[in-house]
């Protein structure tokens, strides 16, 4: 054991060589913690003064090659806002190769105050286990007592196996870096790829092994200093505690080897923090990155088949037993294929609820599961899958990695994080997640619309899915619309959301009590006064939600001398501007296609005409993604307004960006445009 510190330990020195030449762990300068804005962006709430990465091999004493990432951040804080960034999240996995291990973790916390330097230490104690399933444990460090100007230096080593392995690293977040550093020290008896993904000064590198399958999502929108170079260093193992590298295999121990090793380095300067902007999957699957690859890639339907064998997954799903007698029953019923499915998942939902848990391995035998009526993500759709299949249907597990795991960028065992079901019926597909209390069938929570889901069939071949809906969600509204003398409205408010827009809607206000959520709405609507509120099927997933309301508000129109200024959609006018950047480099998502429907009757003031009406207007986006249509029309002390948006697909390209800014410019121009009412001549 001693041995095996001693080289650690010295692993570490050798490949921390290029941070102790700028940035040292503990050496934090009093005018660091002066410093009071970013130079680079003084919006910044928090910055990576330095972020270095590094890699290196090592051989345990049971001659497994092992691969050690070590890891520094030096993070200042600006203000209160960004305290959050202190909180750091680690990752650990587990394999049958062996499971990833702390080697180090240390994080010093410095404050100025009266012109002293505070500091608070922190160690491998300190974390806190958030999540475990049995493919990895999630670790966090807290920092409390922070204060605007505060610095951390947080450093760790993670020692993981190094048969395939797959592992990114980040180089965007949501705050500035201004130095990044990182190292990749090969091996020379394991296959390593170091891969820039990203428009990183239109960086263009492919890996050289052939039978790698990458996937090519557009990474990275910014430029940054690209500085990466190969060299050989002199580096001095002790093969008494397994050396990292071999000259021969037979090679003495209790000797020390000197050899040269060639490494890689990659530095960027000034990266600027991830910009955010309007329907994104998720800002992190976009960013730039470096990609360690590590042995030989396997295939995805290698991937997905050890999954599906392993006794947590297809072993818990051949188990019928613990559920036969209440499953019989309902086959018993008669009724429709269709409703006979819909029945075992309303059963499902109704008998195990979900922990929060994701994962794509069973937490423990199903049939505990079953009697204590709560489980994990993999727990409840493998439950699912196989009630379907004791019943007669066609239906396979669905491995999916969630919008918060991001795209997979090759194979890799832990690219999945999350089970849904998958039926086929005679006439349609169906995708079924039991774990979402409010899901419907075809309506799949948001994190769950991620790239492609893989199956295996029965038949033992693998099948692509795709994960996003074809059938549009709807918001349709409804307002009758009364105008005084002076200004005041009164009228009726309906409104009925259907698929994703109902399950947001439910999933949003959970919890919520009407008093509350009513207090809500009349401020997200101006401040209006709401009465006779009625809301129907709050619950029902399989059925629209449906609100109706009676509204007041006062001086709602603006009026000046003879005139009254109304705008058609009064307190639903939305004044927030969508797709502000210039270009876009990844996918406009939004999650499912739409359409959003308004339609109301204005009755105005006996004393009042209308002098001018808004243009009718119809815009066609290209190659049928959808359309804008805005109708108006009076007829003496009425008027009728209408507008219809409709969005055909969930995600759309980004060669389509220009043309959807300007549709959504124009309505946003459209709907700001006013009616002018006027005083008739007595």
């Amino acid at each position: 054991m001693m041995k095996k510190s001693i080289v650690v330990l010295v692993l570490l020195f050798v490949c921390q060589f290029v941070i102790a030449q700028e940035y040292e762990f503990g050496k934090v300068r009093k005018g660091q913690l002066k410093e009071q804005y970013y130079l680079e962006d003084s919006s910044s709430t928090a910055a990576f003064l330095y972020k270095g990465i590094e890699t290196y091999f090592l051989n345990p004493e049971d001659e497994k090659s092992w691969l050690v990432a070590s890891y520094f951040d030096r993070i200042k804080f600006y203000n209160q806002q960004g305290f959050k960034y202190a909180h750091k999240k680690i990752k650990l996995f587990k394999s049958k190769a062996g499971n990833d291990e702390f080697l180090e973790f240390k994080a010093k916390a410095y404050s100025l105050i009266d012109n002293e330097i505070k500091i608070e230490e922190f160690n491998l104690s300190d974390l806190e286990i958030i999540n475990e399933t049995r493919t990895y444990i999630e670790f966090m460090l807290k920092i409390p007592n922070l204060e605007e100007g505060s610095v951390l230096d947080l450093q760790y080593a993670v020692k993981m196996p190094s048969s395939f392995n797959a592992r990114e690293f980040d180089l965007q977040y949501e705050i500035p870096i201004k130095e990044f550093s990182a190292v990749f020290m090969p091996s020379n008896f394991v296959k390593q790829e170091v891969m820039p993904i990203g428009d990183v000064k239109k960086l263009s590198y492919k890996p050289t092994a052939s039978n790698v399958n990458f996937i090519d999502p557009t990474r990275g929108w910014v430029d940054m200093s690209l500085q990466e170079k190969e060299y050989w260093s002199n580096v001095t193992w002790f093969s008494d505690a397994s050396p990292q590298f071999r000259l021969s295999m037979d090679n003495p121990r209790n000797t020390i080897q000197n050899f040269q090793v060639k490494g890689r380095d990659f530095k960027y300067i000034n990266i600027p923090a991830l910009e955010k902007v309007d329907y994104v999957n998720n800002l992190k699957n976009f960013n730039p990155s470096l990609l360690l690859v590590l042995g030989e890639t396997p295939s995805w339907e290698e991937v997905v088949k050890r999954i599906y064998n392993s006794p947590e997954f297809l072993g818990e799903l051949e188990k019928t037993d613990y559920f036969k007698s209440d499953i019989d029953s309902i086959k018993a019923l008669e009724e429709n294929i269709k409703t006979r499915m819909e029945h075992i998942y309303e059963f499902v939902k109704s008998k195990v609820a979900c922990n929060g848990k994701y994962g794509v391995y069973t937490s423990k035998d199903l049939n505990d599961v079953y009697l204590e009526g709560k489980g994990n993500v993999a727990d409840i759709n493998l439950m699912l899958s196989a009630m379907l299949r004791y019943s007669g249907f066609e239906a396979n597990p669905v491995l999916v990695t969630t919008r918060d795991n991001g795209f997979p960028l090759c194979p890799n065992y832990n690219a999945f994080n999350y089970v849904i079901t998958k039926v086929n019926l005679p006439t349609e597909d169906v995708l079924l997640d039991a774990s979402e209390k409010y899901a419907a069938p075809n309506v799949l929570p948001l994190h769950a619309k991620n790239w492609l889901g893989f199956s295996l069939k029965e038949d033992g071949s693998i099948e692509k899915i795709y994960l996003y809906p074809e059938k549009h969600a709807v918001n349709n509204t409804i307002m009758k619309v009364k105008i005084d003398e002076v200004g005041n409205i009164q009228g009726v408010y309906r409104n009925m959301r259907s698929n994703q827009f109902a399950l947001d809607f439910r999933n949003n206000n959970k919890g919520v009590g009407e008093k509350e959520y009513l207090r809500l709405l009349a401020s997200d609507f101006g401040g209006i006064e709401i009465t006779d509120y009625k809301l129907l099927n709050k619950v029902e997933y399989n059925k629209p939600v449906s609100e109706t309301f009676m509204f007041k508000r006062d001086s709602c129109v603006g009026i000046s001398q003879d005139k009254m200024f109304v705008s058609p959609l009064f307190f639903l006018t939305s004044f927030e501007k969508y797709f502000k950047e210039d270009s876009r480099s990844f996918p406009i998502d939004f999650g499912t296609p739409f359409i959003s429907k308004y339609h109301v009757n204005i009755e105005i003031p006996e004393r009042y005409r209308v002098k001018i009406l808004p243009e009718p207007v119809i815009e066609e986006l290209p190659d049928g993604l959808g359309f804008y249509k805005y109708d108006i029309s009076s007829s003496k002390n009425s008027i009728v307004f209408s507008s219809i948006i409709s969005i055909n697909r969930s995600v759309v390209a980004k060669e389509y960006f220009s043309r959807i800014k300007s549709f959504y410019r124009n309505m946003f121009e459209k709907q700001l445009e006013q009616i002018v009412l006027v005083k008739k001549i007595e």
